[in-house]
């Protein structure tokens, strides 16, 4: 209970410190869904706009029309950055399993009529149509090698040839858990990072080290080829 107090009430010193009212309630959202479900939220904050401006860093909208998909939403800050580089003709999809992280995009990009808010499974996706960029917050090495391998096909299928996606990874959150796994669920947790690796290297051509988040944040650029 100590731990859990001292966590909340830093992070709200921290959106205090940032003059967001906003972010703080965003702060209040995310803790109560990382203690609720650790493995599926990273973070007890939401990404700082270091971080989404990262994220969103390889999003140029030129050409007739760009689509853009974003995964893991959570409350927003990688969409308000993407968001600020569209144009009327482009679209963002936002895929967000939690309902309640839903129902805050919904308060904030509900009125943007290209930005489309789904509150769904990345595995029950199925727009009929590619991507030119994937942004992806979805906390890879908090899942097991079987998720894992299915989203990274998941990410193949979705992306146009030469697209681009992005994903984060939070700074020794891996090495934290490893420290406290053992047996078969150390051999998975070691073959899902062995894929993880194995896919960035085919694709990759940037990594970005943010270290105003918190913790600090590792972005990584791909281009993906078929």
């Amino acid at each position: 209970m100590k731990r859990k107090t001292f966590l909340i009430f830093a992070a709200s010193g921290l959106a205090l410190s940032c003059g967001s009212y906003g972010f703080l309630r965003d702060v209040g959202s995310f803790f109560s869904a990382f203690v609720r479900d650790p493995g599926h939220v990273a973070s007890v904050i939401p990404s700082s706009r270091f971080t989404s401006r990262a994220m969103s860093r390889q999003v140029s909208c030129t050409g007739a029309l760009v689509k853009i998909l974003e995964l893991g939403a959570g409350t927003g800050p990688i969409t308000t950055e993407i968001v600020k580089k569209m144009r009327g003709q482009d679209s963002l999809d936002l895929i967000e399993f939690n309902p309640d992280f839903c129902e805050i995009l919904q308060k904030k990009f509900g009125a943007y009529k290209n930005v489309h808010i789904h509150c769904i499974s990345v595995f029950d996706w199925d727009p009929g149509y590619e991507y030119d960029f994937i942004i992806s917050a979805l906390p890879h090495n908090t899942f097991g090698k079987t998720f894992v391998g299915a989203l990274l096909e998941k990410y193949q299928r979705l992306i146009k040839p030469d697209g681009k996606l992005t994903y984060i990874e939070l700074a020794l959150m891996g090495k934290l858990k490893r420290a406290f796994l053992s047996g078969e669920k150390k051999i998975d947790y070691q073959e899902t990072h062995d894929l993880i690796v194995n896919f960035r290297e085919r694709f990759f051509f940037q990594k970005e080290t943010v270290l105003r988040n918190i913790p600090p944040a590792y972005v990584y650029h791909l281009k993906i080829k078929k």
